[in-house]
């Protein structure tokens, strides 16, 4: 796995050329959280389960907030996860798997919580399935669970995501009855500005540009999450093999 984030924070810092001091520590752990997300979307964890089956068609993703439920997978994040596939029945060991197709299958959002629902199927007592879904990466002071071939890339994105939060702290800081201040401020403002579009450039190239880092090839998995299962009517659009969702989503 990749370097830790207090790691990642110190390659950033080394990028980012803030004398002042200005962001404080609070700016630079939102500017982490920012690039995290924005990096994820790009390439996230993509995480697979098996799910014992309960002669039931609802399986309970992500309960509500204290339910006390217990959900049949570990890490899925309501707004971000999505499903890429779904094997039904799943025997492990078996070379020859069956992929649902996403007709037969969707997600429903109910008072207790987020569930997969099978449309035709009812998994019973004894099979299994097996998803595979997607989740944001996660960093913190002692593991990560981004690729370490990506830790350059995450703290050129890191430094940009400084340099945004920089720039903005200076235009909001100027004191419009000083001229001096105003101009020196805004030269600063516009300085960051320049830097963050570099570091986000930089990030881009490490991730093979715009379209490359859309790609499945990458070690952490691609960005397919945008066409992956979501809340969705099976009648309505379908987006390539993985999953279907609601037009204008």
């Amino acid at each position: 796995m990749g370097a830790p984030l207090a790691t990642l924070l110190l390659m950033a810092q080394r990028r980012v050329n803030d004398g002042a001091g200005k962001l404080s520590t609070d700016g630079w752990a939102a500017a982490a959280s920012a690039a995290v997300r924005e990096y994820s979307v790009m390439r996230p964890q993509k995480l697979v389960e098996a799910i014992p089956g309960a002669n039931a068609f609802d399986y309970l993703l992500l309960p509500v907030t204290d339910s006390g439920a217990t959900p049949v997978v570990k890490a899925w994040q309501d707004g971000f996860s999505v499903i890429n596939a779904l094997l039904y029945p799943y025997t492990a060991g078996d070379r020859d798997q069956s992929q649902l197709e996403p007709t037969e299958y969707h997600l429903v959002r109910l008072p207790t919580g987020i569930y997969l629902r099978f449309v035709a199927s009812t998994p019973a007592i004894g099979e299994s399935i097996l998803v595979e879904y997607t989740a944001q990466q996660q960093l913190d002071g002692t593991h990560s669970t981004h690729p370490a071939v990506d830790d350059e890339a995450l703290a050129d994105l890191f430094a940009a995501c400084a340099c945004d939060a920089l720039a903005s702290l200076y235009v909001q800081s100027t004191d419009s009855s000083i001229s001096a201040d105003v101009v020196n401020r805004l030269s600063k403002a516009q300085e960051y500005r320049a830097q963050a579009k570099a570091w986000r450039a930089a990030y881009e190239q490490r991730m093979g540009g715009a379209e490359g880092a859309n790609q499945d090839s990458p070690p952490a998995g691609g960005a397919s999450g945008a066409l992956e299962t979501r809340f969705v009517n099976p009648i309505q659009d379908r987006h390539f093999f993985h999953g279907i969702y609601p037009r204008g989503w």
